[in-house]
């Protein structure tokens, strides 16, 4: 392991957007570029963003465009219960 460490840096709101989907029974897990959060039995794979002008990195354009799995840029804890809701409904 090398001895140099690289801190990944988070958005500003993602702490406590983690702090209150876990106080509303959601599972989250970090490091995932940024959070997978799980709910009912499903995942979803959310990045987060300060807000709707943050930048979108090329990877993460092709994410949204190829991934055939649940993959959404968000920057607020109502779009993601929202997002949730409404996955959860189509199923």
């Amino acid at each position: 392991m090398s001895k140099w460490v690289r801190h990944k840096k988070i958005d500003s709101n993602q702490p406590q957007l983690v702090k209150d989907l876990r106080k509303m029974g959601y599972s989250v897990e970090l490091d995932h570029d940024d959070i997978i959060v799980g709910h009912n039995g499903n995942t979803y794979w959310y990045e987060i963003k300060t807000g709707p002008k943050a930048e979108v990195k090329k990877g993460q354009k092709k994410l949204l465009k190829e991934y055939r799995g649940h993959y959404k840029i968000v920057w607020s804890v109502e779009m993601i219960i929202d997002d949730i809701k409404l996955m959860e409904a189509q199923r």
